[in-house]
């Protein structure tokens, strides 16, 4: 059964007199607990996409459906009110510089999304998904004292804890070396796998993307950037 079916989509900016497209005619389909890498060169709109996804930029046309506890809905015609609530609860962002509240600690950043959304008695899987990730022992630290691939394991494990039905990472690797890419992108397909979570990765690097089920390859149109 799909998690988000996107049908014909196409997003354009305005600069002045002239219209930049940036998406044209993007066809995608995902399944839960199925995978999908996201790749094509800087400025062809990997980043825009995920967004759109997410919610939090309009298209210019085409369709996004989405299935979430059986209920269908049409993202491209949601209100604002209902894409905060659905994403608050159905939807994990993984970004590529962290986003980790430097006021909080580690185990606070994992439990935020949990406490927003009014669902406390998932702190227990916080502190087992951050012991899966190797970081039982760091819960009551900060995150100024984690190394880059440390954060951004608390970053992951922060967009999981609340059992989303789609997960979204943006160059969740881009900043990590090799050892630590490797680590984390294991762990993020591993556990979204078995969560039953569709993860949709946009990256630049190849060991990432080969991980996925399914790949969508997006050229830069002539003249467009981000």
């Amino acid at each position: 059964m799909s998690v988000v079916k996107v049908s014909d989509l196409s997003k354009s900016y305005v600069d002045g007199d002239s219209r930049i497209d940036v998406l044209r005619g993007v066809v995608l389909k995902l399944d839960a607990g199925e995978s999908m890498a996201i790749t094509g060169p800087s400025g062809s709109g990997k980043s825009t996409l995920l967004n759109i996804l997410a919610g939090t930029i309009p298209v210019d046309a085409g369709e996004i459906l989405f299935r979430f506890d059986g209920d269908k809905l049409a993202w491209h015609s949601a209100t604002e009110r209902v894409k905060t609530r659905v994403r608050r609860r159905h939807i994990g962002y993984v970004h590529q510089f962290f986003n980790l509240i430097p006021t909080l600690t580690v185990l606070e950043n994992v439990t935020l999304p949990a406490h927003l959304n009014k669902r406390r008695h998932l702190q227990d899987r916080a502190g087992e998904l951050l012991t899966r990730f190797g970081l039982g022992h760091r819960l009551d630290v900060f995150p100024e004292t984690l190394s880059g691939g440390e954060q951004q394991r608390v970053a992951v494990a922060r967009a999981l804890v609340c059992q989303p039905a789609l997960l979204l990472a943006d160059e969740p690797t881009g900043n990590l070396d090799a050892v630590n890419s490797a680590q984390v992108a294991e762990l993020l397909f591993a556990t979204a796998r078995e969560s039953g979570a569709a993860l949709i990765v946009a990256t630049h690097n190849e060991q990432v993307a080969n991980q996925a089920q399914h790949h969508l390859h997006l050229r830069s149109i002539e003249g467009a950037q981000l």
